[in-house]
């Protein structure tokens, strides 16, 4: 394969509506790489399809698709002209990203109203998991690798966020489109993980967690 995409694509993934589409990924500088999206739209019923092509600058490329409106069962196709990349399954609705620390990661499973893994399966509601890993090393993209776009149901959904699936309930039963959740957390992390380099810096009170990081950092290798 001379190219690679970001592993956030898969067969089950929520694309965004009504929003420009970003698919990326990994490739050999000046490769023109070629995406499409296409099904039939939820609002009219009638097919639609967002296509586009980007060439790789400094090994990575980023292809930005026209806005789709909601819809299911949509096929993602990917392509170097030399080998296609195919994912089943694409929705398009709404993305949301459920980060932060163990309140946002506490588990379905664990919560008062865990019952509602009894539901019936629906595609309408999405999850995909962050691997909790604290750098980029061979065993983290192996990782990256494995993770996929989960459709809820009783089994898969234990241990999604029950904060961020409610959120997806919710929003489903007012909008009436696919909902997908980013799970991003990450209990007893520090707070300064989740916030910009920049602006730490420019606040005197946190300043001083960049700075016992840098101090504790210093003259130590990557290894």
């Amino acid at each position: 394969m001379s190219f690679q995409l970001a592993a956030i694509f898969s067969d089950n993934c929520v694309l965004q509506r009504n929003k420009n589409i970003a698919i990326f990924g990994e490739a050999s500088d000046g490769k023109k790489i070629t995406a499409s999206v296409e099904g039939l739209s939820m609002e009219s019923g009638l097919f639609q399809k967002s296509s586009g092509s980007a060439n790789a600058k400094e090994g990575r490329f980023c292809i930005l698709l026209p806005s789709l409106t909601a819809g299911l069962d949509h096929t993602l196709t990917v392509s170097d002209g030399e080998s296609t990349m195919e994912f089943k399954n694409i929705a398009i609705g709404e993305v949301w990203l459920a980060g932060g620390q163990s309140n946002m990661e506490f588990e379905l499973q664990n919560c008062d109203e865990r019952d509602a893994l009894n539901n019936p399966p629906t595609e309408m509601i999405r999850f995909y998991y962050t691997q909790k890993k604290a750098w980029i090393d061979d065993d983290f993209l192996e990782s990256e690798r494995q993770s996929i776009w989960k459709c809820f149901d009783g089994e898969s959904a234990k241990n999604w966020s029950a904060v961020g699936y409610f959120f997806a309930e919710k929003l489903y039963s007012e909008l009436k489109v696919p909902v997908g959740i980013i799970g991003c957390n990450w209990g007893g992390s520090s707070a300064s993980a989740w916030l910009p380099k920049e602006a730490m810096l420019e606040d005197s009170f946190l300043r001083c967690y960049v700075d016992s990081y840098e101090e504790g950092i210093k003259g130590k290798s990557e290894e």
